[in-house]
C-alpha cells in the first residue's frame, strides 16, 4: 500500500473516531433552537420602547420638621450626686412608673455614657452611683476611658433596683 493511502486510512480512521465522540444531530439542533431563541428574546428586550412625556404636577411645599429637643447632660465625679446639669433628675420621672438604676464601674477609668429611651440623658462619672429612672427600653452607648463605643440594650420593668455593671471587657445587665 502507498504511503499516502496508508495516511488517508488512518486520517479516515480517526475523524470515524472522532465523529462517535461529538455530539448528537439532537443536541446539535437543540443547542441551536436554544440560542435562536435566546437571541430573538435579547433583541426584543433591546428595542426601545415608548416612554410617556411628564405631565405637570403640583409639587407639594415641603412640611417644616420639629427641631429636637433639648438634650440633659450631666457631668459627675466620685463624691457628686447624680443630676442633670438643666434639671434634677426626677424633674422627668412618673412616679408611679420609676425605678433605681445603679451603674458600677468596675473599671477604674471615667466612664461616659448614653442613655436612650423613654428619655434621653448623657453622664459621665468614675465611681458607681445610683439614678431614678423611667420604666422603658432603653439604648446605651459608653465609652471607658475614651474608648468605645460598646452599645448594648435593656429594658426596665418594675420599681427594684436594676443595675449596669460596666467592666473592662463587658457590660452586663442585672435585673431583679
Amino acid at each position: 500500500m502507498k504511503p499516502q493511502s496508508k495516511l488517508l486510512m488512518f486520517a479516515l480512521g480517526v475523524g470515524l473516531l472522532l465523529a462517535g465522540c461529538g455530539p448528537s444531530a439532537a443536541d446539535v439542533s437543540g443547542t441551536a433552537q436554544a440560542l435562536g431563541a435566546t437571541m430573538i428574546a435579547e433583541t426584543q428586550t433591546a428595542q426601545p420602547t415608548e416612554t410617556p412625556l411628564p405631565s405637570a404636577t403640583a409639587t407639594a411645599e415641603p412640611t417644616k420638621t420639629p427641631t429636637p429637643a433639648a438634650t440633659h447632660t450631666a457631668t459627675l465625679t466620685a463624691t457628686e450626686t447624680p443630676a442633670l446639669a438643666t434639671e434634677s433628675p426626677t424633674a422627668w420621672i412618673n412616679p408611679s412608673r420609676s425605678s433605681r438604676l445603679r451603674f458600677e464601674n468596675n473599671t477604674g477609668e471615667e466612664i461616659f455614657i448614653v442613655l436612650d429611651g423613654p428619655v434621653y440623658a448623657e453622664y459621665t462619672f468614675t465611681a458607681s452611683w445610683n439614678l431614678e429612672t423611667q420604666w422603658g427600653s432603653y439604648r446605651y452607648l459608653v465609652w471607658t476611658g475614651g474608648l468605645g463605643p460598646r452599645v448594648g440594650n435593656f429594658t426596665v420593668t418594675n420599681p427594684d433596683k436594676h443595675t449596669l455593671v460596666i467592666n473592662d471587657d463587658k457590660i452586663i445587665f442585672l435585673i431583679p
